[in-house]
């Protein structure tokens, strides 16, 4: 008989760092919380932003490796402490840690369950000679996008072992309607780094601003990375001064910045199925997003607007149109609202997770 509460999963994490993975491992540790099943968390990284959120959970959080251990000895120590605390299930958090997942389950005769978080196309060619161990070796695999989904049983994974888990979000109750001191507020959000495209995010405003000199812009980049001075220069370069551009770095309170949006604006080159853009529509917030992952799946045509990710003209085009029509927000904010409430809140998430358990476990 399948008890939950006798149920024990230990999580393994490459990294507890502030990113869409790592925010939907919370989730599912309140989930599984919240039906009695006992989770811990493996990180083979230390002193990172979400392990203070897990720890308030009152859930462990493990570091079992040192920053330079070799593979053979991260994965020594994952064993090591699995013999010590075993578990049923050792489930992936991110797909180069899939191997260590599997590898570890079998060697303490537990369950396994690999992750694909991202594009699995990237995620091969990311992790080089090991792409393929980390695809294969998994007995059941966990993803949050259909694409994804389809090109894991195009590579020879059979159907019954990769499971869909859609991202979910705390939904607000009420959304978001006009705009905040007659201007005109516009939102990017995400890790500022070379595949989410805040450059192109900048010449999108820009073109807003010289195309619509009867608007009062503001726009907004929450999220740090490695290109921040470089989109500093351009946004100079660009003419986007402090007035019309705030760049906040990190930042935990996100609902509010979330609240002071009238529509947000996803640029990226790639990506599975966007923590923003769900978090955004559950805000009630309008969205304008690049053609590309899952965001299909979740940008529907009564939903947002969609454009291919090189066509900036098309992007400023979309973004205009949000810009001058405040109707326009509301019907597409409204309709992304219900459409995450239905299919991507949290309150799903706890019988997805043990249906997929009841099946690992059978």
């Amino acid at each position: 008989m399948f008890e939950p509460e006798k149920l024990k999963v230990c999580f393994l994490a490459g990294t507890l760092g502030r990113g869409g993975a790592e925010r939907q491992l919370i989730y599912m540790l309140r989930a599984l919380k919240s039906v009695g099943v006992s989770t811990r968390v493996m990180s083979l990284t230390k002193g990172e932003a979400l392990e203070e959120e897990i720890l308030s959970l009152d859930i462990d959080v493990q570091h079992v490796c040192e920053k330079h251990d070799s593979r053979g000895r991260k994965l020594f120590r994952i064993v090591q402490s699995l013999r010590r605390s075993p578990v049923d299930i050792v489930q992936g958090v991110h797909f180069y840690t899939n191997l260590y997942a599997a590898a570890a389950a079998r060697l303490t005769r537990s369950k396994d369950i690999g992750a694909i978080r991202s594009n699995l196309s990237f995620d091969l060619q990311s992790s080089g000679r090991w792409g393929r161990l980390q695809l294969n070796t998994p007995r059941h695999l966990v993803t949050n996008s259909e694409p994804s989904q389809k090109l894991a049983i195009a590579n020879g994974i059979p159907p019954e072992r990769i499971h869909l888990v859609p991202n979910v979000v705390s939904v607000d109750s009420e959304t978001r309607n006009g705009n905040s001191n007659g201007a005109v507020r516009i939102l990017f959000v995400g890790r500022l780094t070379e595949e989410k495209r805040a450059d192109r995010f900048l010449r999108v405003v820009s073109k807003v601003v010289n195309e619509a000199p009867q608007l009062k812009v503001k726009a907004t980049i929450a999220g740090d990375g490695p290109l921040r001075p470089r989109l500093a220069t351009l946004a100079q370069t660009l003419g986007l001064n402090n007035d019309k551009l705030q760049m906040l770095g990190e930042r935990e309170d996100m609902r509010s910045i979330y609240q002071q949006a009238d529509f947000l604006i996803l640029t990226s080159d790639m990506e599975g199925t966007p923590n923003v853009l769900l978090e955004a529509m559950a805000h009630g917030i309008p969205v304008l997003a690049t053609r590309v992952g899952g965001i299909p799946e979740i940008v529907g045509p009564d939903r947002g607007l969609l454009v291919e990710p090189a066509d900036e003209d098309g992007l400023a085009q979309g973004a205009l149109r949000l810009a001058c029509d405040p109707a326009l927000r509301r019907v597409l904010g409204r309709s992304g609202h219900d459409y995450v409430s239905r299919f991507h809140s949290f309150q799903t998430l706890p019988d997805r997770l043990l249906g997929i358990y009841r099946e690992v476990l059978a």
